[in-house]
């Protein structure tokens, strides 16, 4: 499967929906049908990213991420709970495992998030 780049930029406390196709190195629309989707974000360091994930979704117990099989889509939610005490640049990546244990990376990017003055509620 290919691996889709995709850097983004939001504000603390902000909804924002990642839409991702999974495609084959073909081009082709991959149906996400019985994956397991896992996705991690963490803060960029000197030298590269924090191994330990400061945000965490998937398609199964942790939630946060709703597929459209047919269509080989998935989308992560970030919710406004998910970054208001959060800011500066996050190394993000999603991976799918098959029924077969076959793992592939299919999204990787950077993910900034912005301080903001105001905060929902508040």
């Amino acid at each position: 499967m290919t691996t889709q780049r995709t850097d983004f930029v939001m504000y603390q406390g902000d909804s924002k929906v990642l839409s991702v196709t999974v495609a084959d190195e073909d081009g082709q629309v991959v149906s996400v049908d019985g994956m397991t989707i896992r996705w991690q974000a963490s803060p960029v360091i000197t030298g590269g990213f924090d191994t330990t994930a400061t945000l965490k979704k998937d398609n199964d117990a942790l939630g946060g991420i709703t597929t459209v099989t047919e269509e080989g889509v998935f989308e992560v939610e970030i919710e406004p709970e998910d970054t208001e005490s959060l800011s500066g640049l996050y190394y993000h990546e999603a991976e799918l495992t098959d029924g077969t244990g076959h793992v592939s990376t299919v999204l990787t990017g950077r993910m900034t998030i912005k301080p903001v003055l105001i905060r929902a509620g508040g």
